[in-house]
C-alpha cells in the first residue's frame, strides 16, 4: 500500500461504533483498470521462459588409472585425486545430471503454458531450453546446424548434423559464443515437435562428442602429468557466459558443478586454509570474515592483508549478480560435493589427499543467487570422494 488516506466522510453510525472506518479497506484505496491481453510493468518487456544449463564435465564412472577403481583404489591411482563416484553408491555427476535436464525438458513440454487468441485458437507460448559444458579451462556448446548442400535440393532443408562451438578463454571477458536461438530448443510445442527432438540429440550426443573432444574414455589410463589440469573448474567464467546469453531476453541460468569455481575470472580461493583468515578458527572476528560473502568484504573497502588477494573474485560477483538482477537473469547454483568434512588444515596432509576437506565458499556463491532471486543448493554425495563413511551407507 503506498499510505496515502482516504478522503471518504464515514457517517454511517453502526461504522462509527464498530470503528470500521479505521480499517485499511476504508482508510486507504485501490483503484483496478482493465487492461487488454498482457499486463507487464518491466521496461524491457515480460521474461521469457527461457532455461539455461551449465554444467560441469568430469570423467564418467569407472575412470582411473593405475591401481583399480572402486572404493581405495591402488595408491598409484588416479581414482582419490579426483571427483569421481565409486561403487554403487547413488551420485550425482555427469550422466545424472543429463538425465535430470532431460526430465526438466519433458516437464516443461508437457505443462509449457497456453493461452486463447481472438479468432486464432489456442497459442502455446515458447519454452527454451539449452545446454553447455564446461571443462577444466573450456566451455563447449553443442549445436545442431543444417548440412551444406548448394544445388537447392530438399536435402539442404532437411539434413541436420551436431557442431559444436568452443571457448577456450575463460581468464579474461568469457562471453556466449553463439546467439541464444542456435543453442537453445522451443520445447513448448510438444514431445512431438521438432525441437524436443533435437534437444534430445544433443544430449544422447553429448558424452561422446566430450571424450572425442578431450581424448579420453572411461576405459583409458591417463598420465599422471595432467592431474593440475584435471582439477580445475572455470565455473565463474560458465556464470559469467549464462548472464551474457539471458541478458537480452532474462530467464533462468542453471550452474551444476562439483567443487567451487578455482580457475579463471570468478576463481575462489581455498579461504579455509590461508592463514590471513585464521587457520582453525582461532578468533571469531577471523570466523566473521571466513564465513562473509566476499562481496560484502569488497563492499566495505577492506585491505587487510589476506583479503586484498579476494578482491578480483569479490567484483566479480558482485558485478556478475549486479548485471544478472537489471537484465531480469536468476541464477542458481547446484554444488554436488562429498558430505565427508575432516576438520584437517595440516598442508601436509591436504597435499596427500585433496578431497578431504572440500571449502566451496558457499558465503560467495549463495550471496550471488540471493541477489538475482536464485537458489543455492548442495547436494552431499556420501562417498563421492572414496572414504568410507558410516560403513558405506549413503545417508
Amino acid at each position: 500500500m503506498c499510505g496515502s488516506k482516504s478522503s471518504i466522510v464515514i457517517n454511517n453510525e453502526d461504522y462509527i461504533a464498530n470503528q470500521i472506518f479505521e480499517t485499511t479497506a476504508l482508510a486507504c484505496g485501490t483503484v483496478e483498470y482493465e487492461v487488454g491481453g498482457e499486463y507487464c510493468v518491466r521496461e524491457g518487456g515480460a521474461v521469457e521462459n527461457v532455461f539455461l544449463y551449465a554444467v560441469e564435465y568430469d570423467v564418467p564412472d569407472g575412470s582411473v588409472g593405475g591401481g583399480g577403481g572402486g572404493v581405495g583404489g591402488g595408491s598409484g591411482g588416479y581414482v582419490n585425486q579426483l571427483h569421481q563416484h565409486h561403487g554403487t553408491m547413488k551420485s550425482h555427476g555427469w550422466n545424472e545430471s543429463l538425465d535430470g535436464i532431460r526430465s526438466v525438458a519433458r516437464e516443461l513440454c508437457i505443462t509449457a503454458p497456453r493461452r486463447e487468441e481472438d479468432g486464432s485458437g489456442v497459442m502455446v507460448k515458447e519454452v527454451k531450453i539449452g545446454i553447455f559444458a564446461f571443462c577444466r579451462d573450456m566451455l563447449v556448446f553443442p549445436y545442431i546446424k543444417r548440412k551444406g548442400h548448394n544445388d537447392g535440393s530438399k536435402e539442404e532443408e532437411e539434413e541436420e548434423e551436431l557442431a559444436v562451438a568452443i571457448v577456450s578463454d575463460v581468464t579474461e571477458d568469457p562471453f556466449c559464443p553463439l546467439p541464444l536461438d542456435s543453442w537453445s530448443y522451443n520445447v513448448g510445442d510438444g514431445l512431438e515437435s521438432k525441437e524436443w527432438h533435437r534437444f534430445c540429440r544433443v544430449l544422447d550426443s553429448f558424452t561422446d562428442l566430450m571424450e572425442q573432444l578431450l581424448g579420453e574414455s572411461p576405459h583409458q589410463q591417463q598420465p599422471r602429468q595432467n592431474d593440475d589440469a584435471r582439477t580445475r573448474n572455470c565455473g565463474g567464467a560458465a556464470l559469467a557466459v549464462l548472464g551474457d546469453a539471458l541478458k537480452n531476453s532474462g530467464g533462468r541460468g542453471t550452474l551444476i558443478t562439483t567443487r567451487r569455481p578455482n580457475y579463471g575470472v570468478g576463481a575462489l580461493r581455498d579461504r579455509e586454509a590461508v592463514t590471513s583468515y585464521g587457520i582453525g578458527f582461532r578468533d571469531s572476528s577471523a570466523e566473521q570474515k571466513l564465513f562473509t560473502p566476499l562481496q560484502h568484504l569488497v563492499q566495505r573497502n577492506n585491505d587487510a592483508v589476506g583479503i586484498v588477494k579476494d578482491k578480483p573474485a569479490g567484483l566479480f560477483y558482485k558485478k556478475l549478480g549486479e548485471e544478472c538482477a537489471k537484465n531480469r537473469v536468476c541464477l542458481d547454483i547446484v554444488v554436488t560435493s562429498s558430505s565427508v568434512s575432516v576438520p584437517s588444515t595440516d598442508p601436509k596432509q591436504l597435499n596427500k589427499n585433496p578431497n578431504m576437506r572440500e571449502f566451496l565458499d558457499v558465503a560467495t556463491l549463495g550471496e550471488l543467487c540471493r541477489v538475482t532471486c536464485g537458489h543455492f543448493k548442495w547436494l552431499r554425495v556420501g562417498n563421492e570422494c572414496g572414504v568410507a563413511v558410516n560403513g558405506n551407507k549413503n545417508d
